[in-house]
């Protein structure tokens, strides 16, 4: 889906974070609560598609969020995370894990 970028804190340990952001805007906003969560397990906040330094989906939608989503956590080699949403990324999340429940 083009270039993606990823934020990353923490140092190992517990189930790892996938933190999505409010729409529109980026993670750098996001950052000092991202640190917070980061205690004792990694955090990845994402700038979703069309947000941030992030490339746009050529058809934004649910489901090509979740998608690009679900390539991201491949190509960080995750295969299991908690998922914290703000506001309007809920939607984007709940596709999420409506595609991938693990």
């Amino acid at each position: 889906h083009g270039q993606v970028h990823v934020r990353r804190y923490g140092r190992g340990g517990a189930t790892p974070v996938l933190y999505l952001p409010e729409t529109p805007g980026g993670g750098g906003a996001c950052a000092a609560f991202a640190r917070t969560l980061a205690a004792g397990r990694d955090v990845y906040l994402v700038d979703l598609p069309g947000s941030g330094g992030t490339d746009p989906l050529p058809a934004p939608d649910a489901g090509g969020y979740a998608d690009a989503l679900r390539d991201v956590l491949t190509g960080l080699r995750l295969s299991q995370v908690d998922l914290v949403a703000d506001f309007t990324a809920t939607p984007l999340a709940m596709e999420l894990a409506r595609q991938a429940p693990d």
